[in-house]
C-alpha cells in the first residue's frame, strides 16, 4: 500500500495516525515499513511513543527509540513519557526510562506525577492492565518519587492506589523507608 502511494496522513476514528495504531497494536515490523515510508513530524513520532508506552508495548518502544523520539517530550496535557510508561505498569518500561534521568516528581496540566498515574490512572476509559503496579512504585520511589503526592484535586497516592493492594502496601512501605532515611 505504501508503495502504491497511499497517502500516510490520515486518522481513524480515535484521531490516531496509522504509525500511531501500529505502536498501539505493538506491531514493530508495520512501525519499520511506516517510519522507512514516512517522513513523519516530531509530534506524531513521539505521540507514537508515548501511545507505545501507555500500552507497555516494548517491541515498538524499541522501534521507535531507535527512530528517533524523544523520552523529554510532552503532550498539550502536560504528560510526559514517564507518566505514560508508569500508566502501563510495566516495570522494564519504567526502568528503561528512569535511566534517562527525568523528573519523577513531574506534573501533568491536573497534577499527577508519574507515581500518580502508576497507581491509578488509566487512559480511554480501560480497565487496569494486569501488570505489576507494586514494583512500578518502589522503582519511582527509589527514583525520589514524593510518596506523599496530591494531584490537583487533592487525592494522594494511597487514595488512588486504594483498588490494588500490592500498590498501596509498596507505596506505604516505601514512604516509611523513605522517612527512616531523612
Amino acid at each position: 500500500m505504501v508503495a502504491a502511494g497511499v497517502p500516510l496522513s490520515g486518522i481513524d476514528n480515535l484521531r490516531m495516525t496509522v504509525l500511531q495504531r501500529a505502536a498501539w497494536r505493538d506491531n514493530p515490523n508495520m512501525l519499520h515499513v511506516l517510519l522507512a515510508a514516512g517522513p513523519w513530524s516530531t509530534e506524531v513520532l513521539e505521540s507514537s511513543l508515548a501511545i507505545a508506552l501507555r500500552f507497555g508495548n516494548t517491541e515498538s518502544v524499541r522501534v521507535l527509540r531507535d527512530q528517533g523520539a524523544r523520552l523529554d517530550w510532552r503532550d498539550a496535557n502536560g504528560e510526559t513519557m514517564l507518566m505514560e510508561a508508569a500508566s502501563s505498569g510495566v516495570p522494564s518500561l519504567v526502568r528503561e526510562i528512569l535511566k534517562y534521568h527525568l523528573d519523577v516528581n513531574a506534573r501533568d496540566s491536573g497534577g499527577w506525577t508519574p507515581l500518580l498515574y502508576a497507581v491509578g490512572k488509566y487512559h480511554y476509559g480501560e480497565e487496569p492492565p494486569p501488570v505489576n503496579r507494586a514494583e512500578v512504585v518502589i522503582l519511582l520511589l527509589a527514583a525520589g518519587a514524593d510518596p506523599n503526592v496530591q494531584n490537583g484535586d487533592g487525592d494522594s497516592a494511597l487514595l488512588n492506589s486504594a483498588y490494588n493492594e500490592e500498590a498501596a502496601l509498596a507505596l506505604i512501605k516505601g514512604g516509611r523507608q523513605r522517612k527512616r532515611a531523612k
